[in-house]
């Protein structure tokens, strides 16, 4: 027994405990040259004494690291203690065995464990290629890793120790004529007869695997080591649909093909199992595909196309019983002229979609783009009351614009007389700006805009030249006061008085406002 720290060969050093077996003790340890971790499997202390069981043990070392495949452990190293205790150096596993999995799950959903499976067949093939017979396979033996190269629950098949070589490979005989070595609820029928190993064995017990994982039991049931192998032996199990009532029958069919009792009515090889698991796996991918209302398209392999039943194909190819499948050769042309009318619809759709945003889009942006031209003459419209039909208002016409006024030259004023009186302009410069008698100034019509008042109010009023003072003005004969009046220097908009106003009143100028 070996304890933690422990040195073997001045190299591996021991960490702890992994587990136990038939044939040795497992331990983690660390390779101190490189930094690695690794498990070391150590032979028990008792199988020294017994050349068989050394031969076995060098043996399963040998086997394993002849077979090509990333499924079965990596041997590493092989050596001896002191004591004569050999022991073999492999690789490092993290995660569970399939047998740890389904005692806490009891049963699989049938993909995760056809997935499982089909690993452990891979494997198989690989041993079987390579003239290796398991004659152990059972859930202890199949590890689960967490993850390898990116992909979860990558599978290793363990414990060659007990594995034999095909007919014609050179070997050492290790076990006597009717012996017959396993684990009983996983051996074949005639594997507990003493014949011949055959790699149909091993196809067996992964049948058994499969009916394990889906029903939560083995098939046979025993107290005893002897009624359990009477039973594997002659007796007769129960379908896995006799035990779950909602079992695929492709599925049921496919667990009884690997677990017939003749062992030509079983898969002939890991590679005809692997397809049988395939199809079966294409086929509830359609299903469930075409509950979705989508349709897949077939599969073809090396130019043949692959029936997509809900029974696998390869099982057809065996004779097993099963229901008909109906073929979809028919049915093909009408299915791929619906798709191609479905993908034109499709695309011209999307093109009328296309033509009508485009031409959204243009309009709004000539909308936006074209400015509004304004009026030349800001004109008042009458807008109707909200909710009161208003009769149609005739557009006011457009004012012309005012023409700018052209400088006038100074000219004598000409008196006027009204009403016995003579009228002058009257100066702003004298500070009046109103009309006064001396000097007259021609009358406007009430009629002409120059006499509305305020008709040039907001307007630019052109300059006009004063006229210049020919002699003192003479005092007006009704002013009361007898001031003079100034000589006008710019002349002004007059509103003649009528003959009835007041002669003492001043006249209001036109300021321009």
């Amino acid at each position: 027994m070996l304890t933690a720290g422990d040195l073997l060969q001045g190299r591996y050093r021991i960490l702890r405990e992994l587990g136990a077996g038939g044939m040795g003790t497992v331990y983690e340890g660390e390779n101190l040259l490189i930094r690695r971790r690794v498990a070391i499997k150590v032979m028990r202390e008792e199988a020294v004494e017994k050349p068989d069981l050394c031969a076995r043990f060098e043996l399963e070392a040998q086997i394993a690291s002849q077979i090509p495949s990333d499924h079965i452990t990596e041997v590493l190293d092989l050596g001896e203690l002191d004591g004569g205790q050999r022991f073999i150096v492999m690789e490092y596993l993290v995660g569970e065995s399939l047998a740890a999995r389904l005692e806490r799950s009891q049963r699989l959903a049938p993909p995760e464990l056809l997935g499982l499976v089909r690993q452990v067949l891979v494997a198989l093939g690989a041993a079987h290629g390579a003239g290796v017979i398991h004659r152990d396979v059972k859930p202890d033996n199949v590890f689960i890793l967490n993850e390898k190269a990116g992909r979860r629950d990558f599978v290793k098949l363990l414990d060659f120790g007990i594995s034999k070589l095909r007919p014609g490979v050179a070997e050492t005989p290790l076990t006597q004529s009717g012996m017959f070595v396993g684990t009983p609820s996983y051996m074949a029928p005639e594997q507990v007869g003493g014949t011949p190993a055959s790699p149909l064995w091993d196809l067996y017990a992964v049948g058994v695997i499969l009916y394990r994982g889906l029903t939560g039991e083995t098939p046979y049931q025993s107290q005893g080591v002897h009624e359990l192998v009477y039973k594997v032996a002659m007796g007769t199990f129960a379908r896995p649909s006799q035990r779950i009532a909602d079992l695929d029958p492709g599925l049921d069919a496919l667990v009884c093909k690997a677990m017939a009792r003749l062992p030509e009515q079983r898969f002939q090889s890991a590679e005809q199992f692997i397809g049988a698991i395939d199809s079966w796996l294409a086929a509830r991918e359609d299903r469930v595909l075409s509950s979705r209302g989508a349709e897949r398209t077939p599969r073809h392999r090396s130019g043949a196309l692959v029936a997509t039943s809900r029974m696998p194909a390869p099982l057809a190819a065996t004779g097993l019983s099963q229901p008909a499948a109906p073929t979809r050769a028919s049915t093909l042309l009408g299915v791929s002229a619906r798709r191609r009318a479905a993908g034109w619809l499709k695309w011209a759709a999307a093109g009328a979609l296309m033509a009508l945003a485009a031409a959204v889009v243009v309009s709004r942006r000539w909308a936006v783009d074209v400015p509004t031209p304004t009026p030349l003459v800001e004109t008042r419209a009458m807008q109707p009351a909200p909710h009161a039909a208003a009769p149609p208002v005739a557009p006011a016409p457009a004012q012309a614009p005012t023409p700018a006024v052209a400088p006038v030259p100074a000219i004598a004023v000409a008196p006027v007389t009204a009403g016995g009186s003579t009228l002058e302009a009257n100066s702003p410069a004298e500070g009046g700006g109103g009309a006064r008698h001396g000097a007259a100034a021609p009358a406007l019509p009430k009629s002409s805009p120059a006499a509305r008042p305020g008709a040039s109010r907001g307007k630019p009023r052109a300059p006009v030249a004063a006229a210049p003072a020919a002699q003192e003005p003479s005092a007006r004969s009704d002013d009361p006061d007898g001031k003079p009046a100034s000589a006008p220097t710019a002349p002004q908009k007059i509103e003649p008085r009528s003959h009835g106003d007041d002669p003492g009143a001043k006249p209001r100028p036109d300021w321009g406002y």
